[in-house]
């Protein structure tokens, strides 16, 4: 189980696209290390493989020395921006996981892989209308 605090989790991004929506779920973890680092680090493995592996989830990740800790946002986008998904399919769901430990990265990165893999997680996800119900429904899911 992964503890998320509420401060992480943003209902509704507004960002348009892949660096918007990525900026914004970096500003949630602000203290994990240099921001602009893990960006610029995100971006550019994005342009050499897709990290939306389909089903209108992303899991936007970063394992490096620019973060001093492990911590994971999450982000929803009702409307969906395309960013190339294994699928084809828009992306609703945002996962942004950041670590400078590979084994909590490895272990957590399993777990969201499993994790999203589940209809009625990526639907209660969705519907969730509050930060703490999305929080409800990450913690009572084994991610590491």
């Amino acid at each position: 189980m992964l503890q998320i605090p509420e401060s992480n989790i943003i209902l509704n991004l507004k960002g348009t696209d892949k660096a918007t929506v990525m900026k914004e779920l970096l500003e949630t973890i602000q203290h994990i290390g240099d921001i602009e680092g893990i960006l610029k680090a995100i971006l550019a493995r994005n342009k050499i493989m897709s990290q939306a592996p389909g089903r209108g989830v992303a899991i936007l990740r970063y394992l490096g020395t620019y973060a001093r800790t492990t911590s994971l946002a999450v982000g929803i986008k009702r409307e969906g921006i395309n960013l190339d998904a294994l699928d084809g399919r828009p992306v609703y769901i945002f996962f942004l996981l950041v670590s400078n430990d590979r084994s909590k990265y490895v272990d957590i990165l399993a777990g969201l892989l499993r994790l999203i893999q589940q209809p009625t997680i990526r639907l209660n996800l969705l519907r969730a209308h509050s930060k703490s119900q999305i929080r409800k429904i990450l913690e009572t899911q084994p991610i590491q």
